[in-house]
């Protein structure tokens, strides 16, 4: 796993190598990345505040934002059903099961 040391020094070390590049190198290495980028203020609202796999949707994976979709439904039919205990435990295991091990710009 990384840490934050870790994540700053690849960071400086790439805003040194862009920094080298000459200006039409530059304009094109940010041309390329632009679509890829994504505001991570954006990511973490999406994460943290709906349960329901926005986040996946905003990064453009759609299939783990269909899967997050899917546990949502079937964690509520269980608690709807009677099985309170159980249905939380789907929606929270299963939202939080491959998130947190994701990149929001990757």
């Amino acid at each position: 796993m990384l840490n934050q040391a870790t994540v700053d020094q690849q960071e400086q070390a790439l805003r040194l190598k862009v920094r080298q590049l000459e200006d039409a190198q530059r304009v094109a290495f940010y041309e390329q990345i632009k679509p890829r980028l994504r505001d991570p203020d954006t990511y973490a609202v999406l994460n943290w505040f709906f349960i329901s796999g926005m986040h996946h949707f905003y990064l453009g994976r759609w299939f783990w934002g269909v899967v997050d979709l899917i546990a949502l439904a079937i964690g509520i039919g269980l608690m709807v059903g009677g099985f309170v205990g159980v249905g939380f435990w789907v929606i929270v295991s299963m939202s939080g099961h491959y998130s947190g091990r994701r990149n929001p710009n990757g």
